[in-house]
């Protein structure tokens, strides 16, 4: 075991406290660029971008929470689809 976490690097890993992810959303046959960040202990924030606007879904450890402009409110909401969605990832 312990030869496996060398090669692995789990020692490594385990000591990050925050991560960046870059990508590509595609729903409705469209693509969108989001970005994901992931904080130590529990916390995440999503960014998708769609013509020129930003939805964002935040978990703050114990409430999630949704902004998306394209609903007509440029105002955080509590929960949410999206919010139950992340937490369970």
């Amino acid at each position: 075991m312990k030869n496996y976490s060398v090669a692995m690097k789990s020692d490594k890993l385990a000591s990050v406290k925050s991560i960046k992810i870059t990508g590509k959303m595609s729903a409705m046959g469209m693509e969108m660029p989001m970005i994901m960040y992931m904080k130590n202990p529990n916390k995440i924030k999503v960014t998708y971008s769609f013509s020129g606007q930003d939805m964002v879904s935040v978990f703050d450890g114990e409430m999630g929470y949704t902004m998306n402009p394209m609903m007509g409110s440029s105002e955080p909401s509590r929960g949410g689809l999206n919010n139950y969605m992340i937490i369970n990832l």
